[in-house]
């Protein structure tokens, strides 16, 4: 039998059961442990079709970012980019620069920009620097004091509902 986890689980090979039996996925995986984490994290850009739009004078097709076969670079966000209200930060800040960027070449001045998954607020914070509306949501309730530290940076009074 499995030594006896924590909350009276069983400690399998590759993950915690309450009958003690290693999934075949877990079989599968064995050994591969838990500490690889992503290197890189896709960003969905999604928008209505471009109708000659532009930026700053050339025409915007964001299905040539893929297939032009450049690659950008924008470092990871530092730490003055990283807001910390009462002890709380988020793990995965995105770079302001980069944020701005696609919000430059994916919404007209005065469009909205929606962040259907808020975390610290980089994109709505992007989204004013850029004069664009912003909209976040954001599930963890410990996250929204960071959202405010950074709209209150751009003179923003946030309106929060639930």
């Amino acid at each position: 039998m499995n030594p006896e986890g924590k909350n009276g689980y069983n400690v399998t090979k590759n993950q915690l059961t309450q009958s003690g039996e290693s999934t075949e996925d877990a079989e599968r995986w064995a050994g591969w442990g838990t500490a690889l984490k992503p290197s890189h994290e896709p960003i969905v850009v999604a928008r209505k079709p471009a109708c000659a739009r532009t930026f700053k004078g050339l025409p915007v097709d964001l299905g040539a970012l893929n297939t032009c076969g450049s690659i950008m670079y924008f470092p990871k966000a530092n730490k003055k980019e990283r807001p910390v209200v009462n002890g709380v930060s988020h793990a995965t800040v995105k770079p302001l620069a980069l944020m701005r960027y696609l919000i430059q070449i994916s919404t007209p001045e005065g469009g909205v920009v929606l962040d259907p998954f808020a975390g610290s607020g980089t994109t709505m914070e992007a989204a004013v620097l850029e004069q664009r509306v912003a909209v976040g949501v954001e599930l963890t309730v410990e996250h929204v004091p960071l959202i405010q530290a950074r709209m209150e940076r751009q003179g923003i009074d946030l309106e929060v509902s639930e």
